[in-house]
């Protein structure tokens, strides 16, 4: 290994301590200090060998010559100062004593100049006139026991070298007092008083142990006065006339706080305008006159604690409320934003655009909101909109109000209501604006009380005589939805809801008509026969149910006198089937099965005949089916009673008890007894089917011959539990999924991305004209579906969803969605998104920069995370325009040495590998954007509510899923601007230490 050398150029120096000079030299022995526990062998006192001198041999020969000096001399330095640091003591001494006389008998001559340290007699009573006299008393008192020390104008009494001085002015009247230290005024009174002609003017006073300065004249104020640029000015007065208020020239500055007691008051202006002050626990500014200014760029008003923001205003002229430090009312250039409910109380009215007038509770009571205008036009004053965007407004007019949206319109108009439009015509308007070829839900009654059989909602209509009473109006109808049965609690099986229809008849009100759950009808009675959808009760011999032409009256109605159905014209009895089967017409004579009682004809004697007496265009066949307008097939099966109208039309059902139940009406179909529901003539057939509390519609799917069985697709069913099959298999709705309401089946297959028709879909919507959303099942997944919108005149380019269901048939799929594919994942040639199992993709066909997703909240585009040609960025919100309060000069090193990486295994981790990173809760005082939760924070525990369906054993308020933890997470980005402040800042000191 080669030499390494360490080389000093321009010097060294080490904590600030030169150790080699510019030259090289060595200034300072680099051994400062012995190491420590180093030990040797202590030497005796007195030791002058070259031998190691330990502590204890220091402090020896160090005690040995302070010896017994007292403690004021036992060091070099307090001898030093104890001879005045004279390095010539001994000469000074010397030449001293020289100059003094001897103690016996001195003699003096000439001008005695020097110090008389010791009189002859204890006392000087006269020593005539002195040019100077000093007096050293030794450290004791001198007494001048009478008379006077008089010195003559403008000379000294001096002391200490002449430095310090008490001169007397005859001429001016004043004395000086001249010291190079302090003046001490020690006044074992307690008072040191001024005076000005003999009267007290101020004294400076001690009051058990406080300072007091004190003003002796009546209201004589105390002032302190200064000079200001030579000018003398009063600084602050205080004024006795008024309890000693302050009263400063030019304002005051303190360095600490300003204490004033409750209901002590800061009051400021001329007239005492403006105050401040506590009381009785509250804090007050009073403003007496005018109006109060607070003027600043940005002014904050926040909680005792500094934490939490009130009011705040800013520059650009906004203001922001606040609750909890959270935002909830924001001023700009276009208005108001508020965050939660505006809520005027119970005692208090709102006014916007208002006049007081309008808003006046006195008038119109508590609880108004008022919005005014200065016009009469019709316009938009309350505007709603979601992610900027208006989708609907209230617009005033002149007699009344329009709820605009983007979806139907509600309004007021001269007292009358409009939904789904804006210009009502009556008193409510209902007006439906959407699709032309799919029924829409107007209105809803929702009764959430629960409970068991007769519960329901009702709409009743009130009517008033012509006097205006009864209070209310009498109830003159109702329309009433029921329960058939008891709703109990769980889910809904087999549930089943009527209508009921009541008026006013006579001055009583009863129930006129019943809609069963199974669709039957009742009028003046309630549906009871398994197999009717239509039973109508009333008089016996009358019609009860009938239609009108050119005022000529045919009905429906009950025969007794044959427990049989007749029908009349008027009220006379033309043509009656009794129970029996016997038909007779106008007649009330019937004769055996198979026979009618006809009028014969012209001139011919009424009376019974067999069907070829029947009128024209009616024959019968087999004796129990009836042809109209044709004679009825011979091939008929043998338990059909069936009529067959026109050639092709068909209405028949069983008498076999095994299938008394169907019922059907068909075209170009009949029931065969051998090939079973056979063609008429060549041609395709259709039929709908009443069986077993289903109503089945089916057609053939292509022509067959005449006499052959047709070959039908599955049609649609309705269940007796009303749900719906399309495209289902089964009879009597056996193939439709009991828990459904609308069941459809199709084969799969890929949505159409081209031309004009969609083959594959089970589904279409058509909101529009022109505007389609279709769905069908997924090609890739024969478990999941598709959902696609487009143009009816151009499937390309169109998106659609994919759906599959979790389990599906492919199950390295399940649970996927996929949006603008076909399907698969996507790939840079398959673009669009999808959720896979526990993936989420996204795919582009764009190998340039782009945005392939955007996080966006009430703020607008927050965030985004986007693809080049070969890398990924993610990004959040930085432009300076969002900023504020930037500031360059932070310390960041401080806090970084403050963070403490860590290296630890997850738990759930069982090979237990170590990992770098960070507890978060040990950031969170450092960086604290960079942390999300509360350490050691927990979910609120969800109770069991009174709405909810409670099992046995818990009760409202118990415990319905438990509180569990909520993780804090960490944002390690957070931590870049600290790194790159750090890095800054050390490269700065290196920068130093370089130079």
């Amino acid at each position: 290994m080669a030499d390494k050398n360490f080389i000093v150029k321009n010097g060294l120096t080490v904590g600030g301590a030169e150790i080699v000079n510019s030259s090289g030299a060595l200034t300072q022995s680099l051994i400062t200090s012995v190491p420590s526990g180093a030990a040797a062998t202590t030497q005796s006192v007195g030791n002058s060998s070259t031998a190691l001198a330990t502590t204890a041999y220091v402090r020896g020969e160090i005690d040995a010559l302070i010896d017994s000096a007292p403690g004021t001399l036992n060091t070099l330095d307090e001898l030093a100062a104890a001879i005045n640091d004279d390095a010539q003591f001994n000469t000074t001494l010397t030449n001293a004593v020289a100059l003094k006389a001897p103690l016996a008998s001195p003699t003096f001559t000439g001008t005695i100049t020097g110090t008389l340290a010791t009189a002859a007699q204890t006392n000087i009573t006269s020593l005539g006139t002195l040019t100077s006299l000093t007096v050293d008393g030794g450290g004791s008192r001198q007494y001048i026991n009478s008379g006077h020390v008089r010195l003559s104008d403008d000379y000294n009494l001096e002391w200490g070298g002449g430095t310090n001085y008490i001169r007397g002015s005859n001429s001016s009247g004043n004395m000086s007092i001249v010291v190079t230290g302090d003046i001490n005024l020690d006044a074992d009174g307690g008072d040191i008083v001024f005076k000005d002609g003999g009267s007290s003017i101020g004294r400076f006073k001690n009051n058990s142990g406080n300072f007091v300065i004190k003003s002796e004249g009546s209201d004589d104020d105390l002032k302190f006065l200064g000079n200001d640029g030579g000018s003398e000015i009063t600084a602050l007065t205080l004024d006795m006339s008024d309890a000693g208020t302050a009263i400063f020239n030019a304002g005051a500055s303190f360095n600490d706080n300003v204490n004033l007691a409750d209901d002590d008051k800061l009051i400021l202006g001329t007239h005492d305008d403006l105050h401040l002050y506590h009381s009785g626990g509250n804090s007050y500014i009073k403003n007496d006159t005018s109006q109060l200014y607070v003027l600043a760029d940005y002014f904050n008003v926040k909680n005792n604690a500094n934490s939490k923001f009130a009011i705040r205003t800013f520059p650009s002229d906004a203001v922001k409320l606040y609750f909890n430090n959270g935002e909830k009312l924001v001023t700009s250039n276009t208005g108001v934003t508020v965050t939660g409910t505006v809520n005027a109380g119970t005692t208090s009215s709102v006014g916007i655009g208002a006049t007081i007038a309008d808003v006046n509770t006195s008038e119109l009571g508590p609880g108004y909101l008022s919005l005014g205008r200065d016009d009469t036009a019709d316009a938009a004053q309350i505007l709603f909109s979601k992610n900027g965007a208006v989708h609907s407004y209230l617009e005033t007019r002149t007699n009344g109000l329009g709820f605009i949206t983007n979806v139907g319109d509600f309004g007021f108009e001269g007292g009358d209501v409009g939904i789904g439009t804006a210009s009502p015509a009556q008193l409510l308007h209902l007006k439906e604006t959407g699709s032309t070829s799919a029924v829409n839900e107007f209105l809803r009654l929702e009764n959430s009380a629960g409970g068991g059989a007769a519960a329901g909602s009702s709409i009743n209509f009130h009517h008033y005589h012509a006097g205006g009473g009864p209070a209310g109006g009498a109830k003159a109808a109702s329309i009433t939805a029921q329960n058939m049965d008891s709703w109990s609690s769980g889910t809904p099986s087999g549930y089943s809801t009527g209508l009921t229809f009541g008026t006013l008849h006579a001055n009583t009100f009863a129930e006129r008509m019943r809609i069963a759950s199974n669709g039957a009808v009742g009028i003046n009675r309630t549906a009871s026969q398994s197999n009717t959808k239509l039973e109508v009760g009333g008089a016996d011999n009358v019609p009860l149910i009938a239609a009108e032409a050119s005022g000529v009256f045919a009905g429906l109605g009950t025969v007794s006198a044959v427990s049989g159905t007749g029908l009349y014209v008027g009220t006379t009895l033309k043509f009656a089937v009794a129970s029996t089967g016997a038909i007779g017409i106008n007649g009330a004579n019937y004769g055996t099965d198979g026979q009618v009682f006809t009028s014969g004809g012209a001139g011919a004697a009424a009376g019974w005949e067999d069907a070829g007496g029947l009128p024209s265009g009616m024959t019968f066949s087999d004796g129990r089916n009836l042809g109209i307008g044709v004679t009825p097939e011979s091939g008929w099966a043998n338990d059909d009673n069936a009529i067959q109208i026109g050639g092709l039309g068909g209405l028949w059902g069983k008498t076999s008890a095994a299938a008394a139940k169907h019922t059907t009406l068909s075209n170009n179909v009949y029931d065969h007894p051998s090939t079973g529901q056979a063609a008429i003539v060549t041609d395709e057939g259709a039929k709908i089917t009443l069986t077993n509390g289903t109503i089945q519609l089916t057609t053939t799917s292509a022509a067959t011959t005449a006499d052959a069985a047709h070959s039908w697709n599955t049609g649609l069913n309705l269940n007796s539990s009303g749900t719906l099959g399309i495209n289902v298999t089964g009879t009597g709705g056996s193939g439709i999924f009991s828990t459904s309401k609308l069941h459809i089946k199709t084969t799969h297959g890929v949505p159409a991305n081209s031309g004009t028709t969609q083959g594959n879909s089970a589904l279409c919507l058509e909101p529009q004209p022109n505007i389609r959303f279709d769905i069908g099942s997924n090609y890739y997944w024969s478990s999941g579906i598709w959902m696609q919108t487009g143009n009816t005149t151009d499937l390309s380019a169109k998106y659609a969803i994919h759906l599959n269901p979790k389990g599906g048939a492919s199950s390295a799929n399940g649970g996927d969605v996929g949006i603008a594919n076909q399907g698969a994942t996507p790939t840079s040639s398959n673009p669009g998104f999808m959720f896979k199992t526990d993936q989420f993709y996204t795919a582009t066909t764009s190998t340039s920069a782009n945005t392939q997703i955007r996080l966006i909240n009430g703020n607008g585009l927050v965030g985004s995370i986007s693809t080049s040609g070969s890398a990924t960025a993610f990004n959040t919100s930085s432009d300076y325009r969002l900023k504020e309060n930037v500031d360059y000069t932070w310390d960041a090193t401080t806090r970084l040495k403050q963070l403490k990486p860590a290296r630890f295994n997850w738990i759930v981790d069982d090979t237990n590998t170590l990992v770098d990173g960070f507890l978060a809760h040990e950031v969170s005082s450092i960086v604290p954007d960079a942390i999300t939760g509360e350490k050691d924070g927990m979910s609120e525990p969800v109770l069991w509510k009174e709405e909810d369906n409670i099992p046995d054993g818990k009760s409202v308020g118990d415990v319905r899923t438990a509180s569990e933890p909520e993780y804090q997470h960490m944002d390690h980005s957070k931590l870049v601007p600290l790194l790159v402040k750090t890095i800054q800042e050390l490269e700065a000191r290196i920068a130093t230490l370089e130079g």
